[in-house]
C-alpha cells in the first residue's frame, strides 16, 4: 500500500505538571526523552506537536481531542494525577465529538513502576526507552 495515500496520524507528546511539591521537582531540568520521541516520531513522517506543561503552558484537553488522533504521555510520578486529569478529559471530549483517541503512558513514573497504578485512562504504556516501541505502536 502507498503510504503517500494514507492519512497522516497527528501526534502530542504532554509532559504534565506535577501536582505536588517535591524537593527534586523545584530543581528543574530538561528532560530529553519527550524530545526524543517528538523527534523520531517527526522523522518518521508523522505530524506532531510537543505540549510542555513543566515550562508553565496549560494543555487543552478539547484541543487534543479535536486536532489529535494519539496524545502520548511522558511523566514522572509527581505528575501522573496530572497526566490521568488530561487523558479522562481527552476521552470525554472525543467521545462528545464522535472520535476516537488514542492515549500511551511513558516516562519515568510507568518505567520504575511498572503497572503498581493502574488507570483506566491509557491505552497503552510503554517502558524505558520508548522511541521504537512508539513508532511501533502508531
Amino acid at each position: 500500500m502507498n503510504k503517500d495515500f494514507l492519512p497522516r496520524l497527528r501526534v502530542a507528546i504532554v509532559v504534565p505538571a506535577k501536582h505536588f511539591f517535591c524537593l527534586a521537582g523545584a530543581l528543574w531540568t530538561q528532560r530529553y526523552g519527550p524530545l526524543q520521541v517528538a523527534s523520531v516520531t517527526s522523522q518518521a513522517g508523522y505530524f506532531v506537536r510537543l505540549f510542555n506543561e513543566e515550562l508553565g503552558l496549560q494543555v487543552s484537553p478539547q484541543e487534543l481531542a479535536r486536532e489529535f488522533d494519539v496524545v502520548g504521555f511522558s511523566c514522572k510520578s509527581a505528575a501522573i494525577t496530572r497526566a490521568e486529569e488530561i487523558a479522562g478529559a481527552v476521552k470525554i471530549e472525543a467521545e462528545k465529538l464522535g472520535r476516537q483517541v488514542v492515549t500511551v503512558l511513558g516516562g519515568e513514573h510507568i518505567s520504575v513502576g511498572g503497572d503498581s497504578r493502574f488507570s483506566p485512562f491509557f491505552d497503552y504504556t510503554l517502558r524505558g526507552e520508548s522511541e521504537a516501541a512508539f513508532l511501533q505502536l502508531l
